[in-house]
């Protein structure tokens, strides 16, 4: 009766530490939730530069894997999100030859200082489009930008103001909003290709009108929405064969 009792006792026991043993401590947990900070690449700098209202900005610098001069992408992430939104494609951007530089939004990030408006978000893009013309290792003439949902319409904006911006991408752009469209007036968009998920496609098409040549739609079915475009191999391969046509 008594080895009976101590076996039973033991059984529990061991059921019990492997029950807490699967629990995750809260630091793990508060891990999984969190973007990573770890560079993607080993030659990346954490950077900042000005936007032309003053606005400071905080990034990180990826040079190009190349020697000499090379083409440049500036990428503009989501709403309520910062510069890691792209980690998993900086890799495949170096890859090409590429310069790449992610920063944090106005009022995102480490740019988190200071009070924002959404209008003055483009203005990030030129204060970008003038970090990487000083450097060095980058092409003056052959700079892109590429954002994702409300980045896409950043980006959008962008390159019908600033004419050193050379070709965009744009991932799932809105046509409603103060960055749409209809509600921006004296600017020429050109060289754009709009990427979206066939349920964002009737705001695409209105992006794509409102666009100057050359223009470029894409719409890849089940893809999701901004930044998750970027998991499709065709959408990858598009944007590669866009950019490399254009810079």
């Amino acid at each position: 009766m008594r080895d009976s009792l101590l076996l039973t006792g033991l059984v529990v026991a061991l059921l019990l530490v492997s029950f807490f043993a699967k629990i995750p401590k809260p630091s793990e947990i508060l891990n999984q939730n969190q973007t990573s900070s770890t560079p993607v690449a080993k030659n990346s700098e954490e950077v900042t530069f000005s936007a032309p209202d003053g606005y400071e900005l905080s990034a990180t610098y990826y040079p190009s894997k190349q020697s000499g001069q090379s083409p440049a992408v500036i990428l503009v992430h989501q709403f309520a999100s910062e510069r890691h939104d792209f980690d998993a494609f900086i890799p495949t951007l170096l890859d090409n030859g590429y310069s790449v530089l992610a920063y944090d939004i106005r009022g995102f990030g480490k740019s988190s200082h200071g009070s924002a408006s959404i209008t003055d978000y483009p203005k990030d893009i030129t204060g970008a489009v003038t970090f990487l013309s000083r450097q060095g290792g980058v092409a003056k003439d052959k700079i892109a930008v590429l954002g994702a949902s409300v980045g896409a319409n950043v980006a959008f904006v962008a390159s019908g103001i600033d004419p050193r911006v050379k070709a965009t991408v744009v991932l799932s752009p809105s046509n409603t909003g103060a960055l749409s469209p209809s509600n921006v007036s004296n600017f020429n968009p050109h060289n754009i290709l709009i990427a979206s998920d066939e349920a964002e496609k009737p705001d695409a098409n209105a992006v794509f009108a409102a666009s100057g040549q050359v223009k470029v739609q894409k719409v890849y079915p089940g893809a999701g929405h901004g930044v998750e475009i970027l998991k499709n191999a065709q959408a990858q391969k598009d944007i590669l064969d866009f950019l490399k046509n254009l810079l």
